[in-house]
């Protein structure tokens, strides 16, 4: 802001409505400098919905307008239609000036999207209109399941061919997670290296929560198609599937076989937190790996991943605990003197859901699960982390 008086108070607020029509508005007041000017990128704010000197605090600390819980409430954007968000700058109760700034989804004149069902695979494939063999990755999803497109299309806006992979709870899919094939994904690999715009050579796989363990585990499995891979807050050990069933079954098979798996630790009070409203699993996760002689059979072999390898975690996660896990997968590698970059991203504070930059970042649970962390912690970890991807996806993949 400029042509302000001198060390005059000013409001700026943010505002956007979402695409399940929630609107969700921000607000930080400062003191103009002695030039009548406000840069919000060293301006700290003296109130509002955040508190630090932050250029896009204005955009992480929205909060959803009337929601009773927002600490439980997510941002809502299904579409690839661009979101335009409201600025405002007020003084004394009157509006001085406003600006809308469009936020795209998707690079639509640089970005194709293709529909993909074939043989069993059932994914999207974004690739830029460009014709050429691009690195490409496959972005999982976690145990939500379903088809998440939000990193693909923008990793396919940055240059790359990606690939947003379902593998269970979505159309002709599996319905739970549960011995889910690793051929299935062998089988999706084979099909993306035939597309035309795909570089064979450099595939690499993105994966989050479930889906982490899934990109360490696929990358363990097929080092002879996997060039690179990235983990936000991953396991480092293959644990139990997520289905009804009270038995204990592997999440993944092989070859037919049940992948070794750690089981769940049903202490009291890991029972206690697991059935609190909503849940807490942290506990049945990390107290399972007590148990020594079950977690070196379950370990996934990140030592014969044939590429770099870049982990994210937060130190709050309240789903499991990542960041620990991270740390496992780090020392296993040093210990097995791994060939390539290996590098952890561990984020003081955050929790579980580290996700797309610069959109609201308040939601730190759902109705099905505690995820951890603040916004502001939450925020910043998915801001840098994108920008910290992007870098390690451009100097390491080649």
């Amino acid at each position: 802001m400029t042509g302000l008086k001198a060390k005059q108070p000013i409001t700026l607020r943010a505002k956007f409505t979402d695409h399940k029509n929630q609107v969700w508005e921000s607000f930080a007041t400062f003191i103009a400098d002695d030039k009548g000017s406000v840069d919000v990128s060293n301006a700290v704010p003296i109130y509002g919905s955040y508190v630090k000197a932050d250029a896009m605090g204005l955009f992480w600390s929205m909060l959803p307008v009337g929601a009773n819980n927002p600490e439980s409430v997510g941002v809502v954007w299904t579409t690839l239609d661009p979101t335009i968000i409201k600025l405002t700058a007020e003084a004394a109760d009157k509006t001085l000036a406003t600006v809308e700034v469009k936020r795209q989804r998707i690079l639509e004149d640089k970005v194709k999207r293709q529909s993909v069902r074939t043989d069993g695979i059932v994914g999207t494939l974004f690739y830029p209109t460009t014709p050429g063999k691009y690195p490409t990755v496959i972005t999982l999803g976690g145990s939500e399941g379903g088809l998440g497109e939000s990193r693909a299309r923008l990793l396919a806006s940055r240059g790359y061919t990606a690939f947003a992979l379902a593998y269970f709870g979505f159309e002709t899919l599996p319905k739970e997670l549960v011995e889910l094939p690793l051929e299935y994904f062998a089988k999706a690999i084979a099909w993306l290296k035939t597309q035309p715009s795909v570089n064979p050579d450099q595939i690499v796989v993105m994966g989050t929560s479930k889906g982490g363990e899934l990109a360490l585990l696929l990358s363990a499995t097929y080092p002879q198609d996997i060039k690179g891979t990235i983990a936000y807050v991953p396991s480092a050990v293959v644990y139990r599937g997520l289905y009804s069933g009270q038995t204990n079954r592997s999440s993944w098979t092989l070859g037919g076989k049940p992948v070794p798996f750690l089981g769940f630790a049903y202490t009291p009070e890991c029972i206690a937190l697991a059935n609190k409203k909503p849940p807490v699993y942290n506990c049945v996760y990390g107290k399972a790996l007590e148990n020594v002689a079950a977690v070196a059979t379950a370990s996934i072999a990140v030592e014969k991943i044939n590429g770099p390898v870049l982990l994210l975690s937060g130190t709050d996660d309240q789903v499991w605990p990542s960041a620990q896990f991270s740390e496992m997968v780090m020392a296993r590698l040093k210990a097995k003197n791994f060939a390539f970059t290996y590098e952890h991203l561990r984020y003081e504070g955050a929790g579980h859901f580290i996700g797309v930059p610069f959109l609201p970042s308040n939601q730190t649970q759902t109705a099905d699960l505690v995820g951890g962390g603040t916004a502001e912690a939450n925020g910043t970890a998915s801001a840098d982390s994108y920008i910290k991807v992007l870098d390690f996806l451009k100097k390491q993949i080649k």
